[in-house]
C-alpha cells in the first residue's frame, strides 16, 4: 500500500504492494495525518485480506485521533473477511465503510 494525498486534499491509503502489514501502513497514515491535517483520511482495504485486533486497535486511535481534530477516517473496497470483521466489531457505526458499489 502507498499513501497518497488527493487533490481535494483527501489523504488516501492505496493498494500496491503489501511488503508490510496493516499495522505498519495505518501507523503511517497517523504519522502522515498529523502533518497534513486533510479533512478526510480514506483507508483502501482492498489488497487487504485479514485484519486482526491489533489492526482494529489502530483503526480505532487513527479514528479517535482524526476526530479530535475534527477530520475523519473513511475505510473502502474491503474484501469479504475484512468487511466481516468490520461488521462483527461494529465499527462501522463508528466509522464510514464503502463497499466498491458506493465508491
Amino acid at each position: 500500500m502507498q499513501f497518497q494525498l488527493r487533490r481535494n486534499r483527501t489523504a488516501t491509503l492505496e493498494p500496491s504492494i503489501p511488503a508490510v502489514t496493516l499495522l505498519d501502513q495505518l501507523n503511517s497514515v497517523r504519522d502522515t495525518a498529523r502533518r497534513e491535517l486533510c479533512p478526510e483520511v480514506v483507508v483502501d482495504l482492498s489488497s487487504v485480506e485479514k485484519i486482526n485486533s491489533a489492526d482494529v486497535g489502530e483503526i480505532v486511535r487513527l479514528h479517535l485521533q482524526l476526530c479530535a481534530t475534527d477530520r475523519r477516517l473513511v475505510l473502502e473496497n474491503a474484501q469479504k473477511a475484512v468487511a466481516e470483521i468490520l461488521e462483527i466489531t461494529r465499527l462501522y457505526r463508528l466509522i464510514e465503510v464503502r463497499s466498491p458499489q458506493t465508491v
